[in-house]
């Protein structure tokens, strides 16, 4: 998007501390409307569309446990569901998807449970790292190799 992610604090992105874990939330999705969501002549449009993060990617296919990758969820609400073909998930992006999350816990445990940062704390340092990371253009930051997944 072109923005520092700080900028996105609180007017799009909330942290939940759930326990000892900070997990950052799309605003709005509690009442499952996405804070990036807009409506151009009539017609619901994501906003970040090119840069929409992996679980938006995946949907209507709902990711359920890392531990079982082979089982997701489709979410019935998406008017497309039940509509044409039926289409096979894209298990190489749900892969990729389980790859973030694994190696996202893992860096977030190692910051609040090894380093004692406060769980709030820790989420920010680690978007830092990610941000500096992604700097350098590795496969998992890249758009085009994201849509090579599908």
């Amino acid at each position: 998007m072109g923005i520092n992610w700080r900028e996105l604090r609180g007017r799009y992105v909330i942290a939940i501390i759930a326990d000892m874990y900070a997990i950052p939330v799309l605003r709005g999705m509690g009442d499952g409307v996405c804070a990036f969501l807009e409506h151009r002549n009539g017609l619901p449009t994501c906003r970040i569309y090119p840069a929409r993060p992996l679980r938006c990617r995946l949907y209507p296919f709902q990711p359920v446990s890392p531990g079982n990758p082979d089982i997701i969820r489709v979410d019935t609400y998406c008017p497309g569901v039940g509509k044409g073909p039926l289409i096979e998930p894209p298990w190489k992006l749900l892969e990729q998807y389980y790859w973030e999350v694994r190696k996202h816990y893992e860096r977030l445990h190692e910051l609040i449970f090894y380093k004692g940062l406060e769980p709030l704390e820790a989420l920010e340092k680690l978007i830092d790292e990610v941000c500096v990371e992604a700097e350098d253009n590795p496969r998992w930051a890249s758009l085009e190799y994201l849509d090579t997944l599908y």
